[in-house]
């Protein structure tokens, strides 16, 4: 049997989540491996220099990170590449020291599939020195020191290499068999990454999440990814394209994770760094907030892990952390106290569920009445 907390937020929003004190979050697994690379310290160009070549400007910036202000051929290029020590379904780097200045940038490029990510001072700055999560186990990083610009530099630290899955079934929290089947609303539900959790778009502009999501390191709070593709065949997830890949503000997290019936979350998300937008702006969707008193089913839509039918490692499959819905019946509120009250419903969800928008089937499929919380 599904229970859903629900208390009050805002006076609007309807918090729920399963009842028999069963968490869902799914958490990727990955470890760190630590790197020096350097890029030394270099100055650009100097604008004399630049006037004397007779380079001219472009009159329209060229990259999606918004940054060349100078022709390609004014700018100075300092390459290096970075691989984790296994061969990674996943990888991402953790930034040390890093300086831009005004107009120098950093590509990245997967050499797994070219995906490219760009970062300039500010929006480097605001992805907290990480970059996206990119597929495969080797990137190369390319540094354009700008005309003008003095002592920039970049260094890497270390490495966040992704790991597969290792094939051990998953205990189900399921009663029965798994109905779930895939979503198609790629655009207003994100996966919160590498943590394991799912988080949505609300009306007012701001991100809901379960409590328990948000009442953890930064490390494991980092990324909200939105058009999910399909994990390997065992099971291990893959990320989603960089351009849709949004950086959390940990110092945003409003949440409360006392007990079953007040675990619920409110967060920030930062700017893509290519396209310059949140996921709000590039989505132009989100999900109205209501309560329906009677409800006769219930709706929840998340990356919960999925081992129905097994893997090719005998464990999760190339549906698990991908977005799936059900629907069941709703069985009830019930009122614990003025702070606790929980709803109780059937439906399927696993790990990785937590978080997910709780729908009144019935209503259109973008309002949510609340937040999935346990199983």
């Amino acid at each position: 049997m599904r229970k859903m907390i629900k208390t009050s937020l805002l006076l609007v929003v309807l918090l729920f989540g399963l009842i028999q004190l069963m968490a869902q979050p799914a958490e990727a697994p990955f470890h760190k491996e630590v790197v020096n690379i350097n890029f030394g310290v270099h100055n650009g160009m100097s604008i004399e220099e630049l006037d004397a070549s007779g380079a001219v400007l472009p009159e329209v910036q060229q990259s999606p990170a918004h940054t060349i202000a100078f022709p390609l051929s004014s700018y100075i290029i300092v390459e290096n590449s970075v691989s984790t020590q296994d061969h990674a379904p996943w990888m991402q780097l953790d930034f040390g020291e890093v300086n831009l200045g005004e107009n120098s940038y950093l590509v990245i490029t997967s050499d797994y599939d070219q995906d490219q990510q760009f970062f300039n001072n500010r929006s480097i700055e605001e992805w907290m020195y990480y970059s996206a999560f990119f597929k495969g186990e080797s990137v190369n990083i390319q540094l354009f020191v700008a005309p003008g610009d003095e002592n920039i530099t970049a260094n890497v630290d270390a490495v966040i290499a992704g790991e597969y899955a290792d094939g051990v079934p998953v205990p189900l929290s399921l009663c029965g068999s798994d109905n779930r089947v895939s979503s198609s609303f790629a655009h207003v539900d994100g996966r919160l990454m590498p943590l394991g959790c799912t988080g949505w778009i609300s009306a007012a502009g701001y991100y809901l999440t379960a409590g328990h999501c948000l009442d953890v390191s930064s490390g494991s709070l980092q990324i909200m990814e939105f058009n999910v593709p399909a994990s390997l065949s065992n099971g291990t997830t893959q990320p989603a394209a960089v351009n849709d890949q949004y950086p959390v503000i940990y110092s945003s997290r409003v949440f409360q994770n006392v007990q079953i019936g007040d675990d619920y979350g409110i967060y920030n998300c930062g700017a893509n760094s290519n396209t310059g937008l949140t996921p709000a702006e590039a989505r132009r969707t989100f999900y109205h907030l209501s309560k329906d008193l009677a409800p006769t089913t219930m709706f929840v839509r998340g990356f919960g892990t999925d081992n129905t039918p097994p893997g090719s490692g005998g464990g999760n499959n190339a549906q698990s952390q991908t977005l799936q819905y059900n629907t069941g019946p709703s069985l009830g509120e019930y009122i614990v106290s003025a702070n606790r009250v929980y709803w109780e419903y059937q439906v399927d969800t696993e790990g990785g569920n937590s978080g997910s928008a709780v729908l009144n089937s019935g209503v259109p499929d973008l309002t949510s009445g609340g937040i999935h919380t346990n199983a």
